[in-house]
């Protein structure tokens, strides 16, 4: 897991790479995936929520929605190529006649897309799905970047900070000047809950992806102002459901000024938690701010799992349950 993250920095310089694709008539996207596969959806989502005139929709199910048509741009997303629910996904808007782009590696969705132009780009093989992260995520913004008149990312800029993030948190750094390190620390023998607001939202939900796969931890996310409207309600003192929370805030280094008054008013009751930990992007540039956060979330949850002496890689659960519903 600690090689893959270290590829992290290259990965994405190598996978955001646009494709030309026909955007005529195009009146929505759907994009279609699960688990590490599915996140990527949720990224661009958020990325070109205020930039895209048309919905961008993310499918994390085997039924895709009923407005689905000849006018859907539908990116079907797989890493192995054999998840059951999006392969089922892709044979739906196959028969809606939607304008279908794929990315995988290979497996059965490959072999079922007969047209190799249809594919937009083809991960490396033996990665673990969810650190192959870039390349599930920066193919499809390079692309709808290009072909919907975008500005194009400095990917090159956004390489060299990653590669900062890496050399500063790496193993032979010691916890003190480590911040991947430090939060490990400080997340042990707690439940991660991990807030966010506007575009972070999915980084804060890959955080909570990464601590229940790579380190066994419980974990939850929820964003502002939303959580201000609900969760808030039960961070009262002495109640004993929040004596081990956690409250991880990711922000932005340069927040709106209405997104730093939820932050600040929800502290007076997050106090009540066990702690609370603040996380401040990096970089000038959203995708920048966004895989660079990303980056110590995946290091923060490579070492908490060595701290709780716990193998980040295999996922027997979700292995177990895969054969399960396969049978």
């Amino acid at each position: 897991m600690l090689d893959d993250i270290k590829k992290f920095p290259d990965m994405c310089e190598k996978a955001y790479q646009p494709t030309e694709i026909d955007t005529k008539n195009i009146r929505n996207i759907v994009i279609t995936g699960m688990g590490g596969s599915g996140i990527g959806g949720d990224l661009l989502k958020a990325h070109l929520r205020d930039k895209l005139d048309i919905p961008i929709i993310v499918n994390k199910n085997s039924n895709i929605p009923n407005f689905a048509d000849q006018n859907t741009l539908f990116f079907v997303i797989s890493y192995s190529g054999n998840t059951k629910e999006t392969i089922k996904a892709y044979e739906q808007a196959t028969k809606k006649d939607c304008k279908i782009k794929a990315i995988t590696s290979n497996g059965k969705l490959k072999e079922k897309i007969r047209n190799p132009q249809n594919i937009i780009h083809q991960p490396p093989k033996n990665i673990q799905p969810r650190a192959a992260l870039p390349h599930l995520y920066l193919p499809m913004l390079a692309t709808l970047q290009k072909n919907f008149g975008l500005k194009q990312t400095n990917i090159h800029e956004t390489k060299k900070i990653l590669q900062e993030i890496l050399e500063k948190n790496k193993p032979k750094t010691k916890k003190q000047k480590n911040q991947a390190k430090k939060l490990a620390i400080e997340l042990k023998n707690t439940i991660p809950i991990i807030y966010s607001h506007t575009y972070l939202k999915p980084v804060a939900y890959r955080w909570k992806c990464q601590l229940n796969e790579n380190s066994k931890t419980y974990a939850t996310s929820n964003y502002y102002p939303e959580l201000n409207h609900n969760e808030v309600e039960a961070m009262y003192k002495n109640n004993p459901q929040i004596k081990d929370l956690a409250v991880c805030i990711i922000k932005d280094n340069k927040p709106k000024k209405q997104t730093k008054k939820s932050i600040n008013a929800s502290k007076t009751v997050l106090k009540n938690a066990k702690k609370i930990l603040t996380i401040e992007t990096k970089g000038k540039k959203r995708l920048t701010k966004t895989l660079s956060t990303i980056l110590i979330g995946d290091l923060t949850s490579l070492y908490l799992a060595i701290l709780k002496k716990t193998n980040p890689s295999p996922v027997k659960n979700i292995q177990k349950i895969k054969r399960k519903t396969q049978e």
